[in-house]
Parts: C-alpha cells; structure tokens; sequence
C-alpha cells in the first residue's frame, strides 16, 4: 500500500495543523483546496504567545491562516489574510508582506501578553501600519476588514485581513 506522504520547506511546532485549519474553514467562507502548509513563524514555542502562519487556497487565490498558542493553552485557528485573487497578492512586494505577517504577529502578542496598552505598535508604528488603509468594516466574515495596503513603491494591493490583529486605533 502506498501512502502520499508531504514535506514543506519550514519546519512547525504543530503536529496537526492541516487538520486545525480545515475545520477552522468549516465555520468560515472561505474555501480552499486544503494543501496547506507553513509560510512564517513568530516567536519561540516555548514563549507565551507563539503564532504560525500558513497557507492554502483554490487555484486562482490564497488563504493565509495563523495558529497561534498563548500562555500554552491549545492552539487556536483563524482566518489571517485572504486575497481574492493571485494578481492582487502577486503585486504585494515580498519584503512588505513578511513585515505586514511580523507586525500583525506583534500587535497580536502584545494584545495577549505583554500588554503595553497604545505602544504595541512596536518597531512597525511608522514602517507598516501607517501603509494600511481599512476600506470597509463588513466583509463575507464580520471578523474581516477588507484592506488596502501601498506607500510609494508598493502599488495597492487589495485583501481582507481579520480584525483582531489590527491595532485598535485602526479599527472602525
């Protein structure tokens, strides 16, 4: 008997995560081959906020998903960002988005466990959020906004990104 057996490039501290991700789609509208893997990785597992950020989706667009554990209770899955297409997230520069991924990583922490009320913007409070335009509160998930990021040498790229991992200041 043959078994299909996958591999990705970044290794993951969570064992079953495809399996997390795919009922974390049940109870959302997103829809997704389910060939997910890890693109991004914030913190150290043995921190009190560790987060992962992974991928999948349909063949014309990407889902990006973030499991993330605080305080070492049982990991939790959500919707991070979604593109509705691949021509809007092939237009987002690659630099741009890893930071866009650390600095939702570090809002979210700070959130969660450091807590230093209006400061958590961190080392991003002028590289990122600054490029991050909320356009609409109300996606086809009321825990999405839907976004528009662009500075002077990024063109706007459209997506939808969860509301929680916004400062709240951002927030409509």
């Amino acid at each position: 008997m043959k078994v299909r057996i996958y591999t990705t490039k970044r290794k993951t501290h969570f064992v079953k995560a495809e399996e997390g991700i795919a009922v974390a789609m049940k109870v959302t509208p997103y829809a997704s081959e389910n060939w997910a893997y890890p693109v991004r990785h914030f913190g150290m597992p043995e921190d009190k906020y560790y987060a992962e950020v992974w991928v999948n989706g349909m063949d014309w667009q990407h889902n990006y998903w973030i499991i993330e554990t605080h305080t070492f209770e049982e990991p939790k899955v959500y919707p991070l960002i979604i593109f509705e297409a691949h021509a809007q997230e092939d237009k987002f520069n690659q630099y741009d988005f890893n930071q866009l991924l650390d600095a939702v990583c570090w809002y979210r922490r700070d959130e969660l466990w450091i807590k230093e009320g209006d400061s958590h913007y961190g080392v991003y409070g002028d590289t990122m959020w600054p490029y991050l335009q909320i356009t609409r509160v109300i996606c086809k998930d009321e825990n999405m906004y839907e976004a528009v990021f662009r500075h002077a040498s990024q063109e706007p790229v459209s997506f939808m990104i969860n509301k929680e991992f916004v400062p709240k200041n951002m927030r409509w």
